[in-house]
């Protein structure tokens, strides 16, 4: 159910104190109610029952045969207090809703706004207007901001939740702020892969929208090269470096959330190219200062063991457990060969140790380098000390720290149809399954397509079984039968029988047989991620049977029912 961003503060004045009732007396319920999970109605007190109704009129939640579900994901501010605030993730105008729990960069922002001397303050990236809600409640002169006219509605609607009218425009950045300054302002800019380069464009604007001893923060990830205790080379710095010119003082400062440590990873050994990255703030202060650094401490730090793929295979002993893999060398990519021909046959024996992760997994297959659409992909705005932008930890110059994110999302999209046109991707065979990476490394681009052509069909299931093992790959070897087989299979004359099959196949099922352990089921559903499921022996190869179309003339009860658990129903 859509929410209406039109509808009046009033009339949603019940909407908000029935969502207080149940967090207060039902904190439970209200988490499951707003995380895709059903209540059965028999779970509902008396007490809280009119409160549901109310939600389903304003259409949070609604009343199914399997009892009540909401239709949109919340998150709370002030739980522990008299009155905690809600802020709906969505619309529910069919586009998706937030599925992140956890928000370290809003909470550091919570802060500064929680901390600040009333004033005029600017959100820029509203989002769901979390922020610009919080202070205005507080008593700030607000204005906020976002690129998208959807999300302003939103912001719009959980503004009018909490009895808020919130000066709110649709914009990107500065641009629709004119010559206006600000006591404080607070962004978290959306980053990741070419975003990235939000960060310095929308730092490179702040001393001209501040007031005098007013303050920037941005809070986003940042990457550096060498030491990881400091000083390393951060690349923000040369975003920093004018604004200090012109007399400003600037503090990099690491934001410390252990709930989500595996955000922040640092490659083990340090080395380059590879990069370090942390979530941090930034702040930028009208006023003479010099540039103070924090570095994350060794504490808060996840270092990932990196290993050369051939180091790993030939000498695990020296590869931690866990190591994510890298190519780095001929050597290294001959390895790579080696595993994707043995995931070439339907029942094959996968030699071992394998990597927790592919370091360099964009290049082979896992992610596209440069999309086509919005410029999404692997290909990044990776930020060197010296002021250039690369792509990637391989990847050249090709940018600098003060082009717009409109000129990195242009040139990027230079590079790739240059790079399509070199290699002729429009009629490959394997560009469905190709990262088409700009910097492939290791191999020139004639080798590079000649590999990802060779290996088209394997490289699929490769990165299908890194994840399957989810950072714990077995050390030794194991055996893998996928289905679909090439040629159909004759279909089960039992009725029952044939719809496992069906489903089984549907679902491109596994078995993997792992020493020492009992065979695991495993498939990929839509929406859940990989699903495994521990058999014994003799079940395994009844469901391979059935998958094949020559069930057991036998087969127990037991086993009928819990394959048809899992394919049919």
């Amino acid at each position: 159910m859509a929410l209406d961003p039109q509808g009046t503060a009033t009339a949603l004045v019940p909407v908000r104190q029935a969502l207080t009732e149940i967090w207060q007396r039902q904190p439970a319920l209200f988490t499951k109610l707003f995380c895709d999970e059903h209540i059965r109605t028999a779970d509902i007190g008396d007490t809280e029952r009119a409160a549901f109704a109310e939600l389903a009129r304003a259409g949070l939640a609604i009343e199914t045969e399997a009892g009540w579900q909401g239709c949109h994901r919340f998150r709370v501010v002030g739980g522990q207090e008299p009155r905690p605030r809600f802020y709906a993730l969505g619309l529910g105008d069919g586009l998706g809703e937030y599925r992140q729990d956890l928000w370290p960069e809003t909470d550091a922002l919570l802060a500064v706004v929680v901390a600040a001397p009333i004033g005029k303050l600017l959100d820029i990236g509203t989002g769901c207007g979390i922020l610009a809600v919080e202070a205005a409640l507080r008593g700030h002169a607000v204005l906020a901001t976002d690129l998208y006219e959807r999300t302003v509605s939103l912001a719009r609607w959980n503004a009018r939740l909490h009895g808020i009218a919130l000066e709110l425009v649709c914009g990107s950045l500065w641009d629709p702020i004119g010559s206006r300054r600000f006591d404080l302002v607070v962004t978290a800019p959306h980053y990741g892969h070419h975003f990235d380069q939000l960060r310095p464009e929308v730092i490179a604007g702040s001393l001209d929208h501040l007031e005098p001893g007013g303050r920037f923060v941005l809070a986003s990830q940042l990457e550096w090269e060498g030491p990881t205790d400091g000083p390393g080379a951060l690349g923000i710095v040369a975003a920093l470096q004018p604004l200090q010119d012109r007399g400003a003082r600037c503090r990099v400062a690491p934001i410390v959330d252990a709930r989500k440590r595996t955000w922040c990873t640092i490659p083990d050994p340090p080395r380059r190219p590879l990069v370090a990255r942390h979530r941090f703030t930034v702040t930028v202060e009208n006023t003479p200062g010099a540039l103070e650094i924090g570095w994350p401490l060794p504490a808060h730090q996840l270092r990932v063991p990196v290993v050369p793929l051939s180091r790993l295979r030939t000498d695990p002993a020296k590869g931690a457990r866990g190591a994510t893999g890298s190519i780095e060398t001929a050597a290294d990519l001959a390895i790579l060969e080696q595993l994707l021909s043995s995931l070439a046959a339907l029942d094959t024996i996968v030699p071992a140790p394998l990597p927790a992760a592919m370091l360099d997994g964009c290049r082979f297959g896992a992610r596209v380098c440069v999309g086509q659409d919005g410029v999404v992909g692997a290909a990044g705005a990776i930020l060197t000390s010296d002021g250039a932008v690369r792509t990637c930890t391989h990847g050249d110059r090709y940018a600098v720290v003060t082009d717009s994110f409109a000129a990195v999302a242009q040139r990027l999209q230079d590079l790739r149809q240059a790079a399509e046109q070199r290699r002729g991707c429009a009629d490959c065979v394997a560009a469905p399954e190709c990262s088409r990476c700009l910097y492939p490394a290791v191999t020139d681009e004639p080798a590079y397509c000649d590999l990802i052509r060779r290996h088209r069909e394997e490289l699929p299931v490769w990165f299908r079984l890194l994840a399957l093992f989810a950072g714990r790959p077995p050390h030794d070897a194991f055996r893998l039968r996928r289905w679909p087989r090439p040629a159909p299979p004759p279909v089960c004359t039992d009725p029952d029988l044939a719809a496992i099959q069906a489903g089984w196949i549907d679902r491109q099922t596994w078995i993997l047989e792992i020493p020492g352990s009992e065979p695991i089921l495993v498939w990929l559903e839509h929406g859940r991620g990989v699903i495994r499921l521990h058999v014994s022996p003799e079940v395994a190869a009844e469901a391979a049977a059935i998958a094949d179309g020559v069930p057991p003339p036998d087969l127990d009860g037991a086993t009928r029912h819990t394959l048809t658990s899992l394919f049919v129903d």
